[in-house]
């Protein structure tokens, strides 16, 4: 009997192995998966702002200050949508207005009454919560750009498409359901998910 037991428990050794060698890479990949959204995120906020100018009826967004008004939306990490927020501060304009950018979570979305942003960014996947997002946006005719792959084709008006380089990514169909009428030009440099 101690026989067969020794035999049966070599023979799990590799088995162990293999499962905590299997544990290991799903947990390296998921943190990957992790770092490279946020990579993504960071990649999609340098174009957000193309974005907004790209929008024909920018200057009518303005507030009553004339400043754009800005929205980052944020799951769980709100010092990295700051740090994106201190990112965007930095650019001085676009199409000559300044912006003004504000953070919140996704958990205030219902509290935020009547604002209206020009544009809303997305700094952390929306997950189950996109179409809540889109939804919101949709209803007030604001821009919902989200960098994260797969929202696009998911509601989200703009985000990036990565392949051998990295381009402006619009839902026409959510663009349209938005109110919103972008440059031509800026469609042609785009890719466009119908």
């Amino acid at each position: 009997m101690s026989d067969r037991y020794a035999t049966y428990h070599e023979g799990r050794g590799p088995l162990k192995a293999l499962c905590l060698a299997l544990v290991l890479c799903l947990w390296a990949a998921a943190g990957f998966g992790g770092e490279r959204d946020v990579r993504r995120a960071w990649v999609g906020l340098e174009l957000f702002p193309t974005l907004l100018a790209a929008d024909m009826d920018i200057t009518a967004r303005q507030d009553a200050s004339g400043a754009l008004p800005v929205l980052l939306l944020y799951r769980d990490d709100p010092a990295t949508a700051l740090d994106m927020a201190d990112r965007l501060r930095r650019i001085d304009r676009v199409r000559g207005l300044s912006l003004r950018i504000e953070t919140a979570g996704l958990d205030s979305l219902d509290n935020l009454g009547a604002l209206s942003p020009a544009g809303v960014f997305l700094t952390q996947s929306a997950g189950d919560d996109l179409e809540r997002v889109a939804a919101f946006c949709r209803e007030r005719g604001i821009l919902l750009f989200s960098p994260f792959e797969g929202d696009v084709e998911n509601g989200a008006a703009a985000g990036i498409r990565v392949s051998d380089r990295i381009q402006p990514y619009v839902n026409l169909e959510a663009v349209r359901a938005s109110g919103l009428r972008l440059k031509p030009f800026f469609l042609q440099v785009a890719v466009v998910y119908e």
